[in-house]
């Protein structure tokens, strides 16, 4: 295997820079121990790069991106990395602006004939006058935030209050979600290439409180 030269970029300016520091440094140490040469880039809180991206493109090979919600997953880095001709994993700028986009992804997949759990999207000042057209529970989150950041199930309609106000504070548009009670499993991209196959991760039973532990760890 070709020995390469990879930047880690984590980090970020929003509320998932913790996150996605964590989870930089993962990524490097699965890199380094298959034997690649790793540098991480760090975007730091203000914005700035530790290696700018002017120069990123003669430090390394290809670019990994290690950084979870806005900024990250949602086309900027990826717009900035094609600017500067830098290769990189992952998916292009527009496509990563529509998969953040939970109401826009689910209209796709409705679209083309999945089933999805029914929702209703909502601007601030539409919070206090709507109509759901499904029960409780419901699942409250952000539009185009990650980590599950502001995300709450309303158990109740006096619950829900307190949920949209939380999500707010991440997004300027929220979804309420129709619950969908079962087990919450992460399937990886496999190598078929090498023969490598990953079997599904089960994220826990209890999927509500699992979210809620997730979502206190990065806020």
């Amino acid at each position: 295997m070709k020995k390469l030269r990879i930047a880690v970029i984590t980090g970020g300016p929003f509320a998932e820079h913790e996150g996605s520091v964590l989870s930089g440094g993962a990524v490097e140490a699965a890199l380094r121990r298959t034997g690649h040469e790793v540098r991480t880039v760090l975007v730091k809180r203000n914005g700035d790069w530790s290696l700018p991206p002017t120069e990123l493109k003669e430090a390394a090979d290809i670019v990994f991106i290690a950084m979870h919600g806005k900024y990250g997953e949602d086309g900027t880095v990826q717009d900035i990395l094609g600017q500067e001709d830098i290769p990189y994993a992952g998916s292009s700028p527009l496509t990563s602006a529509l998969a953040i986009n939970k109401v826009l992804t689910g209209r796709l997949f409705r679209g083309l004939g999945f089933d999805t759990p029914r929702f209703t999207a909502l601007e601030k000042h539409e919070s206090g006058h709507f109509r759901l057209d499904f029960d409780f529970p419901v699942i409250v989150k952000p539009v185009n935030r990650g980590l599950s950041l502001g995300v709450g199930v309303a158990r109740e309609p006096q619950e829900l209050n307190d949920h949209l106000h939380r999500a707010f504070e991440f997004s300027k548009s929220v979804l309420v979600e129709e619950y969908i009670a079962g087990r919450e499993l992460m399937e990886k991209m496999g190598m078929p290439a090498q023969d490598i196959i990953m079997a599904p991760l089960l994220i826990g039973t209890d999927g509500v409180k699992k979210m809620s532990i997730y979502s206190q760890s990065f806020s």
